[in-house]
């Protein structure tokens, strides 16, 4: 099992509304992760929007919206990383982001040429 590490907030996080991270399997750069916490006013609003419909507890500060882009040009390509090192790393962000819904963590691959695709979300991956 490949090791995973998840950095501390970097600079151009948002205490309160949303954090950026670097991510590293066995000490080479694999990509970025973008957590966006719920705010007192989203959860007001959400909860308004659906009128208690939602099957998930929504609290302030937890996160709501989880994209892990992964981005073989700049660290490790996804053949070298497969299918596996890629679970390992949904794991390590589920891990660190208790009470996170898995349906809200979207992982993508950055292309050459700027795009983002969607790879998967949670554990369910076309890798």
């Amino acid at each position: 099992m490949p090791k995973v590490d998840i950095s501390e907030p970097l600079p151009g996080s948002e205490p309160g509304c949303k954090t950026l991270h670097d991510v590293s399997v066995d000490g080479a750069y694999a990509g970025k992760l973008d957590v966006c916490l719920l705010r007192k006013e989203d959860v007001k609003l959400f909860k308004g929007l659906t009128r208690g419909k939602l099957k998930r507890k929504l609290e302030v500060g937890k996160p709501f919206s989880v994209r892990l882009i992964l981005e073989p040009e700049r660290g490790l390509p996804l053949s070298r990383l497969g299918k596996d090192g890629v679970l390992a790393i949904v794991d390590a962000v589920m891990s660190k982001l208790e009470g996170m819904d898995e349906s809200e963590l979207y992982v993508l691959e950055l292309l050459p040429d700027g795009r983002k695709q969607l790879l998967g979300k949670g554990h369910e991956l076309r890798v």
